[in-house]
């Protein structure tokens, strides 16, 4: 259901910021070039990436909890309500 959806958007995302964008490491083309690597770090520390990551990450993992608790929620009134028709 729609929970899934969600819990696949978060997991999108976190893969997003953690594997495909180059946030908490140096880019490998700023490697050959001594400054540009040294203007990377920089920013990086002038912005706080590392510690934005993080929080963004924490938030992520509060997010997932929530849609867990809810599609648990769901999934249970769902089996109460089999039950009751079964028991008729």
């Amino acid at each position: 259901g729609s929970g899934m959806k969600v819990m696949g958007r978060l997991l999108a995302l976190r893969a997003l910021i953690n594997l495909h964008l180059p946030l908490g490491e140096t880019p490998e083309a700023y490697w050959e070039e001594p400054w540009l690597e040294e203007l990377y770090h920089k920013m990086s520390r002038e912005l706080d990436l590392t510690a934005r990551i993080r929080t963004l990450n924490r938030k992520l993992d509060y997010a997932h909890q929530v849609v867990e608790v809810l599609r648990t929620d769901i999934s249970e009134k769902h089996h109460t309500r089999l039950e009751m028709i079964i028991i008729g």
